[in-house]
């Protein structure tokens, strides 16, 4: 396959900045460090217009790694928080996903993130052949990697993928609702029940007790009881999704 990245003109997106009244800008790019040279650029135009906004969004650990001047420049731009696609706790598992990075490079890029006072949200991938020890595993190592908004996903091969491409023959549900990153498509190790008592558990497991008091007193107080309501009603249907493969 050829690809193309197309980029729009700095100058037009510094002027977009400053007619959106919302504080927090959430950009939709996928890799907003791929140029490492133009995304600096970029940050030094939005700092030097004064924007006032605070930023979030996606940027690769290996792409971090090489150029930690993106984070800084970044930082003083006001980015507070970037998603990073960690996805393992296994060097084997990042080698076959292609993602460039290792145990060690994702410990330096939190570091990174942390010295310039820029949260992680860090996003991980469940197998569907972990045991009860994988998923604890995971979860530690999202503690000790000190990731501030850990995050997971069911593995899931979604149609026109090579993954999909790969495996769609031996899918054990082709039921498209369940193509959502909840639901497991493949046969898991553990029994279907359990492995979602899993899932659902993983989330309370991955972040420190620290992390947890730090981010109960971040909440803003008039959405803090929605958001306990909304962490509670979903955990709730997690531990249930095996009822859906019926």
């Amino acid at each position: 396959m050829n690809f193309k990245l197309l980029t729009r003109d700095i100058g037009a997106i510094v002027d977009e900045l400053g007619q959106i009244k919302e504080s927090i800008v959430f950009w939709a790019d996928d890799e907003l460090f791929l140029k490492h040279e133009r995304a600096v650029q970029l940050a030094k135009e939005i700092r030097a217009a004064n924007s006032g906004k605070t930023h979030r969004f996606y940027a690769r650990a290996d792409h971090i790694h090489k150029h930690p001047e993106c984070v800084e420049e970044w930082a003083k731009a006001g980015m507070e928080m970037v998603m990073i696609g960690f996805e393992s706790h296994r060097d084997s598992d990042l080698k076959k996903l292609g993602k460039g990075s290792n145990i060690k490079i994702n410990d330096e890029v939190v570091s990174i993130c942390h010295a310039n006072n820029v949260k992680v949200r860090g996003n991980f991938i469940l197998q569907p052949d972990f045991s009860k020890d994988d998923f604890k595993d995971l979860a530690a190592y999202s503690r000790k990697l000190g990731v501030d908004f850990p995050s997971f996903s069911v593995l899931t091969p979604f149609p026109g993928t090579p993954l999909y491409n790969d495996i769609k023959d031996t899918l054990a549900y082709d039921n498209y609702n369940l193509f959502d990153g909840i639901h497991s498509l493949m046969e898991t190790k553990l029994p279907l029940k359990q492995f979602y008592k899993e899932v659902s558990r993983i989330n309370a497991r991955s972040i420190s007790f620290r992390n947890k008091l730090k981010l109960m007193k971040e909440i803003d107080p008039r959405w803090k009881k929605q958001f306990i309501g909304y962490i509670k009603e979903s955990t709730s249907r997690i531990r249930d999704a095996h009822k859906d493969h019926n």
